[in-house]
């Protein structure tokens, strides 16, 4: 692939080994200086074009998708996400997830306040469910590329997972950095392990919710 892989590494999603596509963002905007207790713009503001630039802009489209689609379907864990994010301390981190409908994400939520977290579903369809804190489904939902309900923003605290409901499924993830772990606390207890035999029976029920999509 033209797009070099980070090193190998678990995400919150668990997805291991996401594909890097560039170097870090070259700044934007209006830099901010301190005054006093406050921030505020520079009376004068250099020119956008004075700002070293590392990369080049990159368009989403859809051979973009495909190549990630590919990569998930070759991953021996069934997904594969593309970062758009050049590190994992990064404070903002944009990517995409591939997915396949046989990989089973557990459950789980990000407890951070700074950690809400926002999907749109670029390529395919996803099944995306929320629970409450026993385990009990509080809401299953369809969101299709394309389709009537298309992404979802989820609030930090809440427990979530999402299944493929078709082959080559890839959305778009938003959520502040950087890169942590999932604690103990913030996995559903009550969720099988991936890579068992229970979790292989859940990710059958979950898809059962979405049966008659």
């Amino acid at each position: 692939m033209s797009k070099g892989l980070s090193v190998d590494k678990l995400d919150n999603y668990g997805c291991a080994g996401g594909m890097r596509c560039k170097a870090p963002d070259a700044q934007h905007g209006h830099s901010m200086q301190a005054t006093g207790n406050a921030a505020a713009c520079p009376s004068v503001q250099p020119e956008c074009s004075n700002y070293p630039r590392t990369a080049p802009a990159e368009v989403i489209d859809q051979s973009l998708l495909l190549e990630a689609a590919e990569a998930a379907a070759a991953s021996p864990r069934r997904r594969k996400n593309y970062n758009f994010h050049a590190d994992d301390g990064d404070v903002c981190h944009r990517l995409l997830n591939a997915i396949e409908p046989d990989s089973y994400i557990p459950p789980h939520c990000h407890l951070d306040s700074s950690k809400d977290e926002t999907i749109l579903v670029l390529r395919g369809k996803i099944g995306m469910v929320l629970f409450d804190p026993a385990g009990k489904v509080s809401r299953a939902v369809v969101l299709q590329a394309g389709g009537e309900s298309l992404g979802i923003n989820i609030p930090h605290g809440q427990i979530h997972t999402l299944v493929a409901l078709e082959p080559g499924s890839v959305f778009f993830e938003a959520k502040a950095g950087p890169f942590v772990p999932l604690s103990a606390q913030e996995k559903a207890a009550w969720a099988p392990a991936e890579g068992t035999s229970e979790a292989e029976r859940y990710l059958t029920q979950l898809k059962e919710l979405f049966a008659t999509t």
